[in-house]
């Protein structure tokens, strides 16, 4: 039984990257903005990848962490060594300090790549509702840079 186990941990991981570009397994980057910090995602399928942006806003700790979904783009770039990609998604809000917020909301982003170089750029716009301590309605747009691998 434990073999079966330890066999699954090992072929899921390999059985959702095969056949995908090394460059989609993940990016990491800065982020400037609503966090300021560090930036992260990983690819989960062709469509799917989860994210999450660690940084200061207002200075104190912030985390914005969700899952997007690719949709073709709003628009083609002219150059055509350059793509684009448009990502909707759900996404959590966590302000930590001894005021803590927490709030869910919708993600839009718009990414810009490079087709033959593994370096992304990208705008999020997260708008979210305010649970905890009070309700409310706050917005976080970020800009972030990401290398790819």
């Amino acid at each position: 039984m434990k073999k079966s186990i330890a066999a699954l941990i090992i072929m899921v991981p390999c059985t959702i990257f095969a056949g995908e570009p090394q460059r989609l397994a993940g990016r990491f980057g800065i982020a400037l903005g609503a966090p300021t910090g560090l930036t992260g995602d990983l690819q989960i399928d062709r469509s799917n990848r989860g994210f999450a942006d660690l940084g200061v806003i207002s200075d104190a700790l912030a985390l914005n962490a969700g899952w997007e979904h690719h949709f073709p783009p709003v628009f083609e770039p002219k150059d055509h060594r350059l793509g684009m990609v448009s990502l909707l998604g759900l996404g959590v809000h966590a302000h930590l300090t001894d005021k803590s917020q927490v709030g869910i909301g919708p993600v839009l982003a718009e990414e810009l790549y490079f087709k033959d170089r593994p370096f992304f750029v990208f705008v999020r716009l997260f708008p979210y509702l305010r649970m905890f301590p009070s309700s409310g309605f706050n917005v976080n747009a970020t800009l972030g840079l990401t290398f790819g691998f």
